[in-house]
């Protein structure tokens, strides 16, 4: 049965998000086979067509087909694309979370020192939102960004 699975086609990991938006959680980074089977991992709307899919690169191969994390719609940076290869990371915070800030972020950088460096705090109203212990913070590796994608934040989720 896992010489099966490793015959399988590599995992994608896609952003997809209502095409227009109603709340902060109508947006998620889902991996799986193709932009379809993503629009199909939504509960959102029975109309494909409403909803946006995005391809963010390759997944990692011990990350699980499914919802990687519901999030704020339309995070995206809006930078040149990086010449250099870029992975994406989800950074979910360990330590205790207050009222609106981040539980967790998709970023898009160099390495996983850096996702862990990366600050969403620029996208709170208060500036506040985010955590001073960086150690705290758990790096998990999504996989591989395609080249057109920018560093920085993909999409964060806060409570």
């Amino acid at each position: 049965m896992q010489a099966l699975a490793l015959l399988r086609r590599p995992l994608s990991l896609y952003l997809i998000q209502r095409a227009n938006p109603r709340s902060d959680y109508d947006c998620a980074v889902v991996c799986c086979e193709s932009a379809d089977a993503a629009k199909q991992l939504q509960d959102w709307t029975a109309d494909p067509v409403a909803i946006e899919v995005e391809r963010l690169g390759i997944a990692a191969p011990r990350v699980p087909r499914g919802i990687v994390c519901l999030a704020c719609p339309t995070l995206l940076c809006q930078q040149a694309p990086s010449q250099q290869i870029n992975s994406l990371y989800l950074i979910e915070r360990t330590d205790p979370l207050g009222y609106w800030q981040y539980d967790h972020v998709v970023v898009c950088c160099e390495s996983a020192d850096a996702a862990r460096q990366t600050q969403p705090e620029a996208h709170t109203e208060n500036g506040r939102g985010w955590t001073d212990n960086l150690h705290l913070l758990d790096v998990q590796l999504l996989g591989t960004a395609v080249p057109r994608l920018c560093r920085g934040i993909v999409c964060a989720l806060y409570c």
